[in-house]
């Protein structure tokens, strides 16, 4: 019996000693499943954090489209009318409304032409409206 179980117990020690280096291997694996999946999250986090701060900037961009167009579908019917209260240093004739696309503003200059010009950014115009809008 003797010789019997110690045959029992050496097939016994080899079938663990497989098992439980198995086990260790398995264990490795999940260990190196779930630091991927840890870096595949973080990867994906910063990703979605990117995504939202571009959606923000593009809404913004968008926002501020909109708010330029209804200004300049406001000042439209001011365009080549004399702004009241304001007439040229040089000769006294009327300033007139003008816009100034390639510069991107609008413009007061002289009835008249004699050269007196003040440009007003859109940019600053509309945060005047912004402004009034509040």
């Amino acid at each position: 019996m003797r010789r019997d179980s110690g045959i029992v117990r050496g097939l016994v020690d080899w079938l663990t000693g497989g098992l439980s280096a198995r086990l260790d291997f398995l264990e490795r694996d999940v260990d190196a499943i779930q630091r991927e999946q840890a870096g595949m999250t973080r990867v994906l986090a910063q990703h979605h954090q990117e995504l939202a701060e571009h959606r923000t900037q593009i809404q913004q961009q968008m926002d501020s489209m909109i708010a330029l167009r209804k200004m300049h579908a406001a000042l439209s019917e001011k365009i080549g009318q004399p702004f009241p209260g304001k007439t040229c240093l040089k000769c006294g004739s009327p300033m007139v409304f003008r816009r100034e696309s390639e510069q991107k503003a609008y413009s007061l200059s002289c009835i008249q032409g004699c050269g007196e010009r003040l440009l007003l950014p859109e940019a600053q115009l509309l945060e005047t409206f912004a402004r009034s809008a509040d």
